[in-house]
């Protein structure tokens, strides 16, 4: 550290102006809240240190200690003035702290004044940073505003390197080192947002009313959990002591939107009609900012409004739809004294999509008639506190708590309607008066209520934190059929086994099948944890650091009966960071730690609650029978093709039977090993490898043999598989200790049944990866950073989700149902996209005109032939699960052997105008993306045969593509007063 101090206390302004810079985008100190900041250094020994916010006016006072070093902790995000003696010269410098991280000033002994360095550039490379063993990227909003990007959270994470595009399949979403994207954790202002149902959705703040984003793409201390991802944390504006106001639109017309190619089978016939989808955007908002009392009480507010619409056409309907709620933020700051400050923030996502539903004449969008209205709600409001006390120069705490709810709530016209689909032919098409498939509850919706508390104590050498966190969530969740009733119809092969055991009479070809699916409950879960972490300066070149978080996962059924409490899930946490050269021009740094993945919600309803599900099959003749116009549903029914098909009776089950009593949460190790360097003043490489390894796995299997086979073993005669649950929660390829009604009599004990006996592999996920960057600071009138990263993500589950059959399901996939759907499931998963390359930057070209760039290239994904498992296959009953299995007609084919989807490749355009006449004040954008409207394959038809073993003619098919060329035009205006 010495050295670290002697080198950033050249006088050289070129190496200050470079090292305040760097201090703007994204450095990385001390392990700290994702909230505030730090700034720390060296100066005189007892010399005292001044800072003071040049947004609020809030001062800090600190002693150098006798070593020589100062630290004020706690610091929100902002410029700060600092000012100190040292050794007879005076320094009063500019910098700024950025959340999450720490910012090194050195206020050397000297005889030569420094100048003040005042940061206005928005972008940097990030100098080597020794006293860190974290991967800390912190990405302002300022320099997201030079750049042809989206203006969400997501394509912000993109932004860094080594993280990839999920699939479309789930949204905007974005994976990190190889885990599923419902495997992330994101914040704002420190609360936990992550909708906890599935994982794929969290709360969307308007995208002006950010400051910064914080991403963690591993190595993160034990202050952290709840992820096996990535973290990203948001942190929102705040008022200043000057008031300012602005305004902006952002607007993308369909008319200059681009389509997506039509996609044909052999033959010619459309399969997925793309030709004639619209699209467009427009967001305008307003802001306020300013002090309610100076130097005391300060305000931000942004109105955020919006028109999103959308027409998708399939073949004979389309449901254009329109979003038009507004969003919106207010952020509070109270500085109750230097020391202590109180925040406030509330904010609305609630987004109501209405839509209406229409028939069409076949693929065109000549509009037949009107079929029904709906609309879908997601979002809600999010209220947040936070006290912060500085208590000591070297001991702080700060305590928050936190209301958020999530809407899923979703309405249609027809909801009275029967649920028909019409799959015969080799395709599919709706048929009746239905408008959503399901009838969900308008209650539905996820609540969740956090509080936190942080201490951090700087001893020495050893800068200690800790706390706890609590938080408790609430999901409703109650769904039918739409009508309560499905239709499907269906072409079947005689001979072929349905799923309810019987097999097809001859000359039958085409059957309707019967559904009934009724779910539902109100289920609560609590998520607690604690936590403690080192940072230890062993010498003047090591850091060490040694920490440990200790979580405690309980999700409940809908009677307040814990199913799932898995305790005391040990996280150790270490790191090392060396000095190589005593200079801080380079530096080699590790982390080692456990992650672990709180157990999403929707296995309470699923697994927990009550579920009437049962089917029935008929002989359907079209010579003989019709389908009624109006409804869809067949005039008449022929004979009923044997019995009813129950998955669920309707009876929630004893909580004690539906999990494994030794259920572990899913969690993963992982190891980083890095290395940073400084090239020249303005160029820094960095390299880091990185391996994950999945150790535990939650996942449902929903079978019996195996239970009844270990109770015949073990001389239980009068054991009844019928008196199982269908599914039961386990850590597949362990040992499960399970209540059982052993003796049928209605009498629960527990057992422990050997993993032999479910005849399933351990759950494997594997990722190694090695990233390569490059970044040149704003200098010369450009800025850049470019990345490469090689991976192979590889094992028998992607995780919470399945990219293979677009299964949104966390803990209750197809994965491990069955010994026989796992044949042939080890291979590179979906996440495998080998090579990827990023490079984002921008030119001032004058002072009026600037350019900017992102370019992205990787590689595809693995493809898979899914089909149905064989009849005369060591498990039958997987046959039952249709075309589930890596049989393809009845020949292994392992997971990711046919082949892969080829390389993408986008570029987007961005040219601002920011007119002298306007002052400044004015800035205009046009933005270009996907400036060659490439139009590659996202993803393909991976189901080689029908539920009957027919060859599936839509088969590797292209199912989606990248986005086509779209062009945004936008106009920003600012002042002050």
């Amino acid at each position: 550290m010495k050295n670290l101090r002697q080198k950033f206390a050249i006088t050289s302004p070129r190496r200050l102006l470079f090292l305040a810079l760097g201090l703007g985008l994204s450095s990385l100190a001390y392990a700290q809240s994702n909230t505030v900041g730090s700034i720390y250094g060296s100066a005189k020994a007892g010399a005292t240190i001044n800072v003071e916010s040049v947004d609020t006016g809030q001062k800090r006072e600190v002693s150098v200690d006798a070593n020589g070093r100062y630290r004020v902790n706690s610091l929100p995000a902002g410029k700060y003035r600092v000012s100190g003696s040292a050794g007879g010269g005076s320094e009063d410098q500019v910098v700024t702290v950025s959340p999450g991280v720490g910012t090194e000033l050195n206020l050397a002994a000297g005889s030569q004044e420094l100048e003040t360095i005042q940061v206005t550039a928005a972008a940097a490379a990030n100098p080597v940073d020794v006293s860190s063993v974290e991967l800390v990227s912190v990405i302002r909003a300022d320099m997201v505003n030079k750049l042809p990007v989206a203006r969400d959270i997501s394509s912000t994470a993109l932004l860094t390197p080594g993280t990839v595009q999920g699939d479309s399949t789930f949204g905007n979403l974005a994976s990190f080192g190889g885990a599923s994207v419902a495997e992330n954790v994101y914040y704002i202002n420190g609360f936990n947002v992550t909708n906890i149902r599935n994982g794929i959705q969290f709360t969307q703040v308007p995208y002006e009313a950010v400051e910064s984003t914080t991403i963690k793409n591993g190595g993160y201390g034990a202050e952290f959990g709840r992820s096996t991802g990535g973290v990203i944390d948001i942190t929102t504006r705040h008022g200043t002591n000057r008031w300012e106001f602005g305004a902006n639109t952002y607007w993308q017309p369909k008319q200059l939107r681009e389509s997506s190619p039509n996609v044909y089978f052999p033959d010619g016939r459309i399969y997925i009609y793309n030709e004639d989808d619209e699209s467009s955007e427009l967001y305008y908002n307003a802001f306020a900012s300013g002090p309610l009392i100076k130097d005391r009480l300060f305000i931000y507010a942004l109105y955020q409004g919006n028109t999103v619409e959308t027409s998708n056409y399939a073949n004979g309907s389309v449901s254009p739809n329109k979003r038009k709620d507004p969003l919106g933020l207010f952020k509070l700051d109270w500085i109750i004294a230097d020391r202590h400050r109180f925040e406030l923030t509330a904010l609305t996502d609630e987004r109501t999509t209405d839509y209406t539903a229409y028939k069409t004449a076949g693929y065109s969008t000549q509009i037949t008639g009107k079929t029904g209205t709906g609309s879908t709600t997601r979002g809600g409001e999010n209220y947040i506190g936070k006290y912060t006390a500085n208590l000591t120069d070297d001991f702080s705490l700060s305590a928050s708590y936190g209301y958020g709810k999530y809407s899923q709530a979703d309405a249609s016209s027809g909801g009275n309607c029967p649920y028909v689909i019409d799959a015969r032919g080799g395709t599919t098409q709706n048929l009746g008066c239905w408008v959503s498939s399901t009838a969900p509850s308008s209650e539905n919706a996820d609540t969740r209520k956090a509080s936190r508390i942080d201490l951090e104590w700087h001893l020495g050498d050893h800068s200690l934190r800790g706390g706890l966190d609590n938080e408790t969530i609430l999901t409703v969740n109650e769904v039918a059929l739409s009508g309560g009733i499905g239709w499907r119809y269906i072409d079947v092969v005689p001979g072929a086994i349905l799923q309810n055991g019987t097999a097809v009479p001859v000359g039958v070809t085409q059957a309707v099948r019967t559904r009934v699916r009724i779910e539902g409950g109100s289920f609560e879960s609590q998520n607690t944890a604690q936590y403690l972490e080192d940072n230890w300066q062993v010498t003047d070149r090591l850091l060490a650091y040694i920490g440990v978080r200790n979580e405690t996962f309980d999700n409940r059924n809908d009677l307040g009966q814990s199913f799932i409490k898995a305790d005391r899930q040990i996280a150790p946490r270490l790191g090392l960071s060396w000095d190589v050269n005593g200079d801080s021009s380079a530096k080699i740094y590790g982390t080692l730690g456990r992650y672990h993945l709180p157990i999403p919600t929707n296995i309470n309803y699923r697994v927990a609650g009550s579920l009437t599900d049962r089917a029935n099959w008929y002989v359907f003749d079209p010579a003989t029978s019709r389908i009624d116009p109006v409804t869809g549903v067949p005039t008449s029914l022929g004979a009923q093709i044997g019995g009813t098909y129950a998955f669920a009776n309707g009876i929630a089950p004893d909580p004690r039977t539906v999990a494994a009593q030794n259920i572990r949460p899913m969690y993963q190790d992982e190891l980083t090993l890095g290395y940073q360097q400084m090239l020249s003043d303005n160029w820094s490489l960095g390299l880091r490898g990185v391996h994950r390894r999945l150790k535990s796995m939650i996942e449902d299997t929903c079978q019996s043999a195996g239970i009844a086979r270990w109770a015949e073993d073990n001389g239980y005669t009068n054991f009844s598989p019928d008196s199982l649950p269908p599914c039961i929660l386990i850590n597949p390829g362990f040992d499960a200790s399970l209540y059982l009604d052993i003796n049928g009599d209605g009498n629960l004990s527990e057992h422990l049944v050997p993993a032999r006996y479910f005849g399933l592999p351990r759950a494997k996920r594997n990722y190694n990866a090695l990233e390569v960057s490059a970044e040149h600071a704003y200098a010369d009138n450009w800025y850049l950073q470019a990345s490469y990263t090689w991976s192979r993500s590889y094992g028998n589950t992607e995780g919470f989700v399945r990219t293979d059959n677009g299964q949104i399901d966390a803990g209750n996939t197809t994965s491990f149902d069955r010994p026989g759907l796992m044949d042939g499931g080890y291979g590179v998963l979906p996440n495998d996209h080998r090579h990827l390359l990023k490079a984002h930057g921008f030119r001032d070209l004058s002072d009026e005109w600037r350019l900017g760039f992102n370019w992205r290239s990787q590689s595809g994904r693995p493809l898979n032939c899914f089909g149905v498992y064989p009849e005369d296959g060591a498990d039958p009953e997987a046959a039952g699960y249709g075309a589930a299995s890596f049989y393809c007609g009845g020949k292994l084919q392992p997971r990711g052997s046919k082949g892969r989807i080829g390389w993408t490749h986008n570029l987007d355009l961005g040219l601002q105008y920011t007119p002298r006449w306007g002052d400044g004040r004015l800035t205009l954008s046009a933005d270009v993306f996907n400036v060659f409207n490439w139009n590659k394959e996202l993803e393909r038809q991976e189901t080689a045969e029908t539920d009957d073993r027919t060859p599936n003619p839509s088969y590797m098919l292209p199912l989606t593509y990248q986005a086509p060329r779209m062009i945004r035009f936008s106009a920003r205006y600012l002042f002050s007063l």
